[in-house]
């Protein structure tokens, strides 16, 4: 009879404690967002023009509606953000426990690359020339290798349960 009741004595204090941080994981969005957005200047996904690929992962049972957030783009280790305009929306829905990338550019960047003032419509259309263009000439590498880019104040909706 002593094994029976110091059996349940060891799964009532290690099975409690879990019930309870689970309780909590399940109740908290907060929990489940830190660290589940990446940013970085990336041409393997986003094209050069749109340098900035933020990654973002669902990790609750809610459905995100969107996402808002700064980023922050910071050149040579000085922390001046470069950034114009700084808070951005991740406007893709996501389903729970799944992610999906976007990419981003700005004023700074369009600047860098010689395409500020062209309109959006026209580098749509004209993307692959275009981005060749930056690509070959060196600018995206010695950009990418000179800006390091960070989320902050990010706030995340979700779609009624």
């Amino acid at each position: 009879m002593k094994c029976f009741s110091l059996k349940w004595f060891f799964v009532g204090v290690i099975g409690l404690p879990l019930l309870i941080v689970f309780y909590i994981f399940l109740l908290s969005d907060d929990l489940s967002v830190d660290g589940q957005i990446n940013a970085k200047v990336h041409r393997a996904f986003c094209n050069p023009i749109w340098p900035i690929e933020v990654e973002i992962s669902n990790n609750t049972f809610q459905t995100i509606k969107r996402v808002t957030f700064d980023l922050e783009l910071f050149k040579d280790n000085i922390s001046v953000n470069k950034i114009v305009n700084i808070s951005k929306v991740f406007s893709r829905q996501l389903e729970p426990f799944h992610s999906s990338r976007l990419c981003f550019s700005d004023t700074y960047i369009q600047k860098a690359f010689g395409v500020y003032g062209i309109s959006d419509s026209y580098l749509k259309k004209n993307k692959e020339i275009t981005s060749q263009k930056i690509v070959d000439s060196g600018l995206f590498s010695t950009f990418a290798n000179t800006h390091e880019v960070f989320v902050a104040n990010v706030q995340v909706e979700y779609l009624p349960d």
